[in-house]
Protein backbone atom coordinates (compact mmCIF):
# COMPACT_ATOMS: atom_id res chain seq x y z
CA UNK A 1 0.00 0.00 0.00
CA UNK A 2 1.24 3.62 -1.16
CA UNK A 3 0.18 6.47 0.52
CA UNK A 4 -1.70 8.95 -1.50
CA UNK A 5 -0.51 12.43 -1.51
CA UNK A 6 -2.35 14.98 -0.59
CA UNK A 7 -2.64 18.68 -2.20
CA UNK A 8 -1.56 21.38 0.47
CA UNK A 9 -4.65 24.32 0.72
CA UNK A 10 -4.20 27.17 1.94
CA UNK A 11 -4.46 28.13 5.45
CA UNK A 12 -6.68 31.17 5.49
CA UNK A 13 -9.88 30.66 3.43
CA UNK A 14 -12.69 29.62 6.28
CA UNK A 15 -14.54 28.01 3.60
CA UNK A 16 -11.37 25.90 2.66
CA UNK A 17 -11.10 25.06 6.39
CA UNK A 18 -14.94 24.31 6.36
CA UNK A 19 -14.49 21.41 3.49
CA UNK A 20 -11.26 20.12 5.27
CA UNK A 21 -13.10 19.45 8.28
CA UNK A 22 -15.97 17.71 6.72
CA UNK A 23 -13.88 15.73 4.57
CA UNK A 24 -11.93 14.66 7.71
CA UNK A 25 -15.01 13.62 9.29
CA UNK A 26 -16.02 11.92 5.90
CA UNK A 27 -13.27 9.62 6.05
CA UNK A 28 -13.86 8.50 9.41
CA UNK A 29 -17.17 7.06 8.63
CA UNK A 30 -17.77 3.72 9.90
CA UNK A 31 -19.23 1.37 7.68
CA UNK A 32 -21.48 -1.81 8.80
CA UNK A 33 -20.27 -5.05 7.90
CA UNK A 34 -22.10 -5.50 4.75
CA UNK A 35 -22.21 -1.94 3.47
CA UNK A 36 -18.32 -1.96 3.58
CA UNK A 37 -18.31 -5.55 1.56
CA UNK A 38 -20.76 -2.93 -0.87
CA UNK A 39 -18.56 -0.13 -0.46
CA UNK A 40 -15.24 -2.45 -1.80
CA UNK A 41 -17.22 -4.25 -4.22
CA UNK A 42 -18.52 -1.16 -5.68
CA UNK A 43 -14.71 0.18 -5.92
CA UNK A 44 -14.09 -3.49 -7.41
CA UNK A 45 -16.33 -3.22 -9.73
CA UNK A 46 -15.22 0.22 -11.25
CA UNK A 47 -11.57 -1.07 -11.34
CA UNK A 48 -12.95 -3.96 -13.61
CA UNK A 49 -14.10 -1.37 -15.99
CA UNK A 50 -10.51 0.81 -15.77
CA UNK A 51 -9.10 -2.80 -16.70
CA UNK A 52 -11.32 -3.49 -19.85
CA UNK A 53 -10.24 0.16 -21.15
CA UNK A 54 -6.44 -1.24 -20.60
CA UNK A 55 -7.07 -3.46 -23.86
CA UNK A 56 -7.56 -0.36 -25.84
CA UNK A 57 -5.78 2.57 -26.89
CA UNK A 58 -8.06 4.76 -26.78
CA UNK A 59 -8.71 3.29 -23.52
CA UNK A 60 -5.06 3.87 -22.53
CA UNK A 61 -5.43 7.25 -23.09
CA UNK A 62 -8.85 7.58 -21.13
CA UNK A 63 -7.12 6.14 -18.13
CA UNK A 64 -4.23 8.74 -17.86
CA UNK A 65 -6.23 11.05 -18.62
CA UNK A 66 -8.50 10.73 -15.93
CA UNK A 67 -5.95 9.22 -13.59
CA UNK A 68 -7.16 5.86 -13.22
CA UNK A 69 -4.57 3.15 -12.32
CA UNK A 70 -5.78 -0.53 -13.33
CA UNK A 71 -3.41 -2.35 -10.78
CA UNK A 72 -4.46 0.23 -7.98
CA UNK A 73 -7.46 0.91 -6.30
CA UNK A 74 -7.55 4.32 -4.14
CA UNK A 75 -9.30 3.37 -0.36
CA UNK A 76 -9.93 5.41 2.96
CA UNK A 77 -7.68 4.31 5.86
CA UNK A 78 -10.81 3.34 7.65
CA UNK A 79 -11.51 1.02 5.07
CA UNK A 80 -8.72 -0.99 5.29
CA UNK A 81 -8.57 -0.37 9.02
CA UNK A 82 -12.00 -2.33 9.61
CA UNK A 83 -11.15 -4.83 6.94
CA UNK A 84 -8.08 -6.21 8.53
CA UNK A 85 -10.19 -5.85 11.76
CA UNK A 86 -12.84 -7.70 10.23
CA UNK A 87 -10.02 -10.79 9.30
CA UNK A 88 -8.64 -10.54 12.57
CA UNK A 89 -5.01 -9.51 11.02
CA UNK A 90 -2.76 -6.68 12.68
CA UNK A 91 -3.29 -3.69 11.09
CA UNK A 92 -0.21 -2.08 9.04
CA UNK A 93 1.20 0.27 11.22
CA UNK A 94 1.75 2.98 8.18
CA UNK A 95 -2.02 3.01 7.94
CA UNK A 96 -3.72 5.71 9.14
CA UNK A 97 -7.73 6.28 9.01
CA UNK A 98 -7.25 9.85 7.66
CA UNK A 99 -5.37 9.13 4.80
CA UNK A 100 -6.27 7.23 1.14
CA UNK A 101 -4.31 4.92 0.07
CA UNK A 102 -3.11 2.66 -3.25
CA UNK A 103 -4.32 -0.77 -3.04
CA UNK A 104 -3.26 -3.24 -5.32
CA UNK A 105 -6.56 -4.30 -6.78
CA UNK A 106 -5.24 -8.45 -6.49
CA UNK A 107 -4.49 -8.42 -2.52
CA UNK A 108 -8.29 -5.86 -2.32
CA UNK A 109 -9.65 -8.59 -4.03
CA UNK A 110 -8.47 -11.41 -1.72
CA UNK A 111 -9.30 -9.40 1.80
CA UNK A 112 -12.95 -8.83 0.36
CA UNK A 113 -13.40 -12.58 -0.34
CA UNK A 114 -12.19 -13.75 2.87
CA UNK A 115 -13.95 -10.82 4.65
CA UNK A 116 -17.41 -11.63 2.51
CA UNK A 117 -16.78 -15.22 3.84
CA UNK A 118 -16.79 -14.27 7.71
CA UNK A 119 -19.36 -11.39 7.45
CA UNK A 120 -21.81 -14.01 5.57
CA UNK A 121 -20.95 -16.14 8.57
CA UNK A 122 -21.61 -14.00 11.16
CA UNK A 123 -25.12 -12.39 9.64
CA UNK A 124 -28.06 -14.18 10.18
CA UNK A 125 -30.50 -15.04 7.40
CA UNK A 126 -33.45 -12.59 7.43
CA UNK A 127 -36.78 -13.88 8.08
CA UNK A 128 -39.19 -14.98 5.26
CA UNK A 129 -42.07 -12.41 5.01
CA UNK A 130 -45.87 -14.23 5.54
CA UNK A 131 -47.68 -14.25 2.21
CA UNK A 132 -50.27 -11.36 2.74
CA UNK A 133 -53.62 -12.51 1.97
CA UNK A 134 -55.17 -11.05 -0.88
CA UNK A 135 -57.43 -8.13 0.11
CA UNK A 136 -61.51 -9.11 0.00
CA UNK A 137 -62.94 -7.57 -3.48
CA UNK A 138 -66.79 -7.17 -3.76
CA UNK A 139 -68.08 -6.25 -7.45
CA UNK A 140 -70.00 -3.17 -7.98
CA UNK A 141 -72.97 -3.54 -10.13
Amino acid sequence: MEKKQEKSMPQDSFTLNIARGAGDSLSRLIYSPEDLLIHVSNKLILNEDVRENEASFFGRISNKMSGEDPNHITLDGIVITQLYEILGMDIPKSVEIRYQYNVNHEELRDLYARAKIIIDENTPEPKAAEPLSPPSVKRRR
